[in-house]
């Protein structure tokens, strides 16, 4: 269901090919809005979606098992950031393909579970601030091909454990400039286990590091291996247990 969006579909099946133009204001204005207390899993995909000046988010998912694909937003002559092109908070299905324009706080974020989230890419605007490429509040997803954009992205991950325990969690191939810092870690809700980052090629501007990690002394990290990594500011870590592999951490 929808609650204040412009398309409302089923729970099963395929919906894709649709154009969006101007919806607003920002309180409940998802384009599409995918809806549903059942814990089971769906058969439901949503393919090919633009969304231009809607005022909070292009594609909106609360339900397992979705198929999120090629989803495009720009906000255009809005004066008002959006939360996020695409937002997943099922804890199964995957995100592949999007890209925002413009004011977007988020490209993509996702929640709990097991998500696959490959090839995003935000060009963000300087008045979006903090504005993040992906963002992910809990799970062990296997995110990749995620990208900033121009300069006015503020970080490209902001990984997060603020509703629970992480177990596993695979990110790779993360390039971009960014404001702040390009990745960020905290733990403030839950565990760690073991967080893997792969393949970055990232730039901040002024005196921010690549990589930030913060926690709370309640939730500490269980293993945190980076490989090929190469940045221009050095990343710092705090009562760490840290694996580096074929990394390159430049000053």
């Amino acid at each position: 269901g929808s609650s204040g969006g412009a398309v409302t579909i089923p729970s099963r099946g395929k919906i894709h090919d649709i154009d969006i133009d101007g919806l607003g204001p920002a309180e409940d204005a998802d384009a599409i809005h995918v809806q549903s207390s059942y814990a089971g899993v769906f058969d439901l995909k949503i393919w090919r979606v633009s969304g231009r000046n809607v005022a909070k988010r292009v594609v909106k998912v609360q339900a397992n098992g979705v198929d999120v694909r090629t989803v495009r937003g720009d906000t255009a002559s809005l004066t008002t950031n959006a939360w996020s092109v695409v937002s997943h908070y099922g804890t199964s299905g995957a995100v592949r393909d999007v890209a925002g324009v413009g004011r977007w706080l988020r490209a993509v974020d996702v929640e709990l579970g097991a998500l696959t989230v490959r090839d995003v890419e935000l060009d963000g605007h300087a008045d979006a601030s903090p504005s993040v490429v992906f963002e992910s509040t809990a799970g062990g997803h296997n995110v990749g091909d995620i990208r900033a954009v121009g300069t006015a992205v503020s970080r490209i991950a902001y990984l997060r454990t603020a509703l629970g325990e992480v177990g596993s969690l695979r990110v790779d191939k993360l390039r971009g400039t960014t404001q702040l810092e390009s990745v960020w870690i905290a733990m403030t809700g839950g565990n760690a286990a073991d967080v893997t980052i792969t393949d970055v090629e990232a730039t901040t501007i002024g005196a921010y590091h690549n990589l930030r990690m913060t926690r709370s002394s309640s939730y500490p990290m269980g293993k945190l291996t980076l490989r090929d990594w190469t940045a221009r500011n050095a990343g710092y870590f705090d009562a760490l247990g840290l694996e580096l592999v074929d990394s390159v951490i430049a000053s």
